[in-house]
């Protein structure tokens, strides 16, 4: 299982690695009942934040837990994947209230 997690991490950091363009939908493949993990870098200090850019498919996929690692300045959005199906996950970075800076979507795989 901690293999398995790791690899994912491996996954997400690669997609991230595109410095900040959008290049091809990044697939990410879980199971019911799991967990998806996705750290991103942010700036807290300066009112940023990562956050769901459109309401999640609540059927298929739901946000479980939101935390903020200050040490490494990443905003931890934890995902719990609730039935089988395909959805897109849409997440958007910026102050509140203001117009998003950044954005990354991911096809998100329920097996």
């Amino acid at each position: 299982m901690k293999r398995f997690l790791g690899i994912l991490f491996v996954i997400i950091a690669l997609s991230f690695s595109a410095c900040g363009r959008q290049a091809k939908l990044a697939t990410l493949g879980i199971g019911v009942g799991k967990e998806l993990v996705i750290d991103l870098e942010t700036d807290h200090a300066g009112g940023f934040k990562w956050s769901a850019a459109k309401p999640v498919d609540g059927d298929i996929l739901e946000l479980a837990r939101f935390e903020y690692a200050d040490a490494d300045k990443k905003d931890r959005l934890i995902f719990r994947a609730l039935r089988h199906g395909r959805t897109l996950l849409h997440l958007e970075y910026g102050q509140e209230g203001a117009r998003p800076v950044k954005h990354k979507k991911f096809i998100v795989l329920v097996n």
